[in-house]
């Protein structure tokens, strides 16, 4: 019932999600939004091809593929999972330099991103594919229903490859994302600390203003990132466990891998909580509107047009 309702929704959130993005000029030619364009696409591909297996398989009881099924459906969602996980180190690097490094905006660019977004792929498939060639394997999961990596193999070989990839799919990760998450709240703390009121430079004023302007965004991909690690940190050392004690029961396994399946549908709702555009733009694409348009003021002296 669980997998049933994780899967329609995430189903529906990551799909609402794409069409976002892609029907609306504003979001699709932001950079930062392409790289959330493809954390929906992986999420829908879970939800797609994993989740209907897995909950077919929960009703009956029991498996319902053939061996050759396994063996893909763990590759599939395996590397789903990680191409979503992959995509927060950019997500992050993004937002540092934006609010850290403005100077070095003009380096995102959405041809750029899309050879970041390709990076992502070749880095997830690069840890995702070896078990198909013999270091370590996918298999089926100690309750039987679904397939991922054999966690449980005692063989040196396998054991070495969830230890590189432990260290390269998520200690590493969280290093990155740590690091650009603090310096982003240093900065966003010095900049509080100087209110635009008080006399500030006009570099100042112009750090200020890009500030405010990206605080919503970097907000949402805080509480992505924080939720997403989260929901597979009980996994990770679940599976981690497994190395040296084989024998642990079947429903300390069972609950962590539900658990770090609902990462799936959870982002969509992320995007909605946190960010008002999102919001805005799901209103006017299913009213069959065009696109919301910002607020804008004019200032009577100069003319300059200022986006409120």
């Amino acid at each position: 019932i669980l997998l049933y309702f994780t899967g329609i929704t995430a189903t529906i959130g990551n799909s609402l999600v794409v069409i976002l993005i892609l029907t609306d000029k504003t979001l699709k030619k932001s950079p930062h939004n392409l790289l959330l364009l493809n954390m929906a696409a992986s999420d829908l591909g879970i939800s797609i091809l994993g989740y209907p297996l897995t909950t077919a398989s929960n009703y009956a009881g029991r498996y319902l593929f053939s061996d050759y099924v396994c063996v893909i459906q763990g590759f599939w969602c395996f590397t789903f999972a990680q191409a979503s996980l992959n995509t927060l180190i950019p997500i992050s690097i993004y937002r540092y330099i934006v609010v850290c490094k403005p100077h070095l905006n003009y380096y995102l660019t959405k041809r750029a991103t899309v050879s970041v977004i390709l990076l992502v792929w070749i880095y997830t498939i690069a840890w995702t594919a070896p078990p198909l060639f013999g270091w370590s394997s996918y298999t089926y999961e100690p309750f039987g229903t679904s397939c991922s990596l054999d966690w449980g193999s005692p063989k040196p070989l396998d054991v070495s490859y969830i230890y590189i990839l432990f260290f390269s799919c998520y200690l590493l990760h969280i290093a990155i994302i740590s690091y650009c998450y603090y310096y982003v709240y240093k900065k966003s703390v010095n900049l509080k600390l100087h209110p635009v009121r008080a006399p500030i430079s006009y570099e100042h004023a112009v750090e200020y203003k890009n500030y405010r302007a990206e605080s919503k965004i970097t907000t949402m991909c805080v509480v992505m990132v924080v939720v997403l690690i989260i929901v597979w940190a009980p996994y990770t050392f679940v599976c981690l466990a497994l190395i040296y004690k084989p024998d642990i029961p079947v429903w300390w396994t069972t609950l962590p891998t539900m658990f770090a399946k609902l990462a799936s549908m959870l982002n969509p709702f992320i995007y909605a909580a946190t960010n008002s555009k999102f919001r805005a733009t799901f209103t006017a694409v299913f009213k069959s509107s065009n696109i919301v348009q910002p607020k804008i003021m004019v200032n009577p002296e100069n003319q300059l047009i200022v986006e409120e």
